[in-house]
């Protein structure tokens, strides 16, 4: 199978980027062929390592950098862009000659419209990475409208296939009458045989891009309410974006600066999950939580908000992790209770790396496999 990616970078620390690096990775060492096409690496480093067979190929193109221009030209830059684009797509589509195309960020019409028009004849599959429920962020709230009931159905359906990481996000997608819907979870990269016992006393972790849908304030602000009560306990926040000033304000404001650190994105994520108490996720959104489940391998009972759609189905209740409402209040009274249930936390901890195994590659990687070969024209490889 020939196996086209089409995605903007792979140079950022995040869930999509890792599995689309993990399983190029894992399909190239069992004989298909990738070829992953960005548009917007810019000579930046890869994230995740990628292996030497994977092809890669970046059409040297900047979304991001349109903010220059006012705005009576950012439109015209933008379409001049979506141009350029899609006939470096149509060039890479010709070349490679792929059995199947891959789209992983279905986020605008204009993309989608534009990968459609270009790979005529071609079989396509949507990866829903992001939940179904993404939001517009407006003055301050998450309005409860999914961006996709924006846009006209029709383009949906002319995918071959819908792969969802979620049973609730795969209902979601359903209501557009796709042609076909699979739901396959993201693997874990690694699973610890040996969890760690010799933790950092008091250390609970958050890992994730610092945005505003991560909502790491909400996480400072249920902290500032545990804290008085929990004297040697602290927050490690581990990663980048452009919330990261304002979320250093928070701190400070808060006066919590020698209880609450921000390290940057790092590959070496496997040593901050072994040296932690716990993992707290305090989105308003999670399109599935890798975090979560890498925290899981690594023996780490969560906390997490229970938003739509992932932690609501990684986390069982009570027995890998807990699961509180989305406010900083129940937050906070879930974090005191891992904090303050030394036993229960350990027992959890061990329940949660069991729950883990199910995300092990060798198990996971198939299903993405049999799910890209159900709608290859090439099912002999």
């Amino acid at each position: 199978m020939k196996l086209l990616y089409f995605t903007p970078q792979l140079s950022n620390f995040g869930g999509i980027e890792r599995t689309i690096t993990d399983k190029a990775n894992y399909l190239t060492n069992t004989g298909h062929h990738v070829l992953i096409v960005t548009y917007e690496q810019l000579n930046r480093p890869y994230a995740y390592n990628l292996g030497k067979d994977v092809e890669h190929i970046d059409l040297g193109y900047s979304f991001n950098l349109l903010y220059r221009y006012p705005l009576y030209k950012r439109i015209f830059k933008y379409l001049e862009l979506l141009r350029s684009v899609k006939k470096g797509l149509r060039k890479a589509i010709n070349l490679f000659n792929p059995d199947l195309i891959v789209v992983t960020s279905p986020d605008t019409e204009h993309y989608l419209r534009s990968v459609f028009s270009v790979s005529k004849g071609k079989n396509i599959v949507i990866e829903s990475h992001a939940s179904f429920g993404f939001h517009f962020l407006v003055k301050g709230t998450w309005c409860h409208f999914s961006y996709l009931l924006q846009r006209p159905k029709d383009i949906f359906r002319k995918a071959d296939l819908v792969i969802a990481l979620t049973n609730g996000d795969a209902q979601c997608w359903d209501r557009f009458k796709v042609k076909k819907i699979k739901v396959v979870p993201n693997p874990v990269t690694f699973y610890c045989d040996n969890v760690n016992t010799n933790k950092i006393p008091g250390r609970i972790l958050a890992v994730g891009r610092l945005n505003k849908i991560k909502r790491f304030d909400r996480l400072i602000h249920a902290f500032s309410l545990v804290a008085p009560n929990c004297p040697v306990w602290h927050l490690v926040i581990v990663g980048d974006g452009e919330e990261k000033e304002n979320l250093n304000n928070l701190i400070s404001e808060l006066n919590l600066t020698d209880r609450i650190r921000i390290l940057p994105a790092t590959r070496d994520i496997v040593s901050e999950y072994m040296k932690s108490q716990f993992l707290t996720v305090s989105s308003d959104l999670e399109g599935f939580s890798l975090v979560l489940i890498e925290a899981m391998a690594c023996g780490l009972p969560c906390v997490s908000t229970a938003c739509p759609y992932g932690p609501i189905e990684i986390i069982e209740e009570g027995i890998s992790g807990l699961l509180s409402k989305m406010d900083e209040k129940d937050l906070a009274d879930k974090m005191e209770w891992m904090i303050t249930h030394e036993h229960e936390r350990h027992e959890m901890g061990i329940k949660a790396h069991k729950a883990a195994a199910r995300y092990k590659k060798e198990t996971v990687m198939k299903e993405w496999e049999n799910a890209y070969l159900s709608v290859s024209s090439n099912n002999n490889n």
